[in-house]
C-alpha cells in the first residue's frame, strides 16, 4: 500500500502546485516548501511510530480536505496582496473576486471528491481503481482551478482548461449529470466574465 501513500504525496503537491499559481515568486516557493517540509515530517513521525501507509496517506487525505477553505482564502489574500503591490498585471473589481472564490469553491470539489475516493472512502474492488478514478476527478478539478485562476491573464488557455475539466468530470459521474451539467455551465459562465471583465492597471502619464 505504498503506493497510496505515494499517491497522496504527489497529489498534495500538486494541488499546492496549483493554488500557488500566478503568485510572485518567493511567496509561492516559501508555500510550497512549507507544505513540502509538513509532509516529510508528517510521514516521518508515522514512520516511527509504526503507523500503516494506509492510515498515513488517509491522515494527509484528511489534512487536504479540511484545509481546501483555508488554502482558496490565502491564495486570495496573497493574490489582492500581490496586486496592491503592483506586481499582478490585471485589475479585479470586488465582484470578481467574490465571484472567483465561489467559482474556486465549486471547483475544489472534484478534488475533495477524488482525494476522499483514494483514501479508501466508498466500495471499490482495488487500490487501483480508487486511484484511478480518484486521480481523475482529482486532475479535472485542478484543471478548472487552474483555468479560473488564470483566465483574466490568458482567456483561451484558462478556458481551455475549464472546458476539459468540466468535459471530463461530466462524463465520468454521469450519473449526477444533472449537478455537474448546470454547475459546470454556471463555471464556464463566471469564468467568461471575469475574463471579458479584466481590466489592464491604470497607466502613469510621462511627460
Amino acid at each position: 500500500m505504498n503506493g497510496l501513500l505515494d499517491a497522496m504525496d504527489v497529489l498534495t503537491r500538486l494541488w499546492v502546485w496549483t493554488y500557488t499559481l500566478g503568485l510572485d515568486g518567493d511567496s509561492k516557493q516559501e508555500r510550497r516548501e512549507e507544505i513540502t517540509s509538513d509532509l516529510w515530517e508528517q510521514q516521518a513521525v508515522a514512520l516511527r511510530s509504526g503507523e500503516s501507509p494506509t492510515a498515513t496517506a488517509s491522515a494527509i487525505a484528511f489534512r487536504v480536505l479540511l484545509g481546501i477553505p483555508a488554502d482558496l482564502v490565502w491564495r486570495l489574500e496573497m493574490g489582492l496582496a500581490s496586486r496592491q503591490r503592483g506586481r499582478n498585471p490585471m485589475n479585479e473589481t470586488l465582484p470578481s473576486r467574490l465571484g472567483l472564490l465561489v467559482g474556486l469553491a465549486l471547483a475544489a470539489f472534484p478534488v475533495i471528491f477524488g482525494i476522499n475516493v483514494i483514501s479508501g472512502s466508498g466500495d471499490w474492488d482495488s487500490a487501483i481503481q480508487r486511484i484511478l478514478w480518484g486521480g481523475v476527478w482529482i486532475v479535472t478539478g485542478i484543471a478548472i482551478i487552474t483555468g479560473l485562476l488564470i483566465t483574466p491573464r490568458h482567456y483561451g488557455a484558462g478556458m481551455a482548461l475549464i472546458i476539459v475539466g468540466v468535459i471530463g468530470f461530466g462524463i465520468s459521474t454521469f450519473w449526477m449529470a444533472f449537478v455537474t451539467v448546470p454547475v459546470g455551465l454556471g463555471i464556464l459562465a463566471l469564468a467568461h466574465w471575469r475574463g471579458r471583465h479584466a481590466s489592464p492597471p491604470p497607466t502613469v502619464a510621462v511627460s
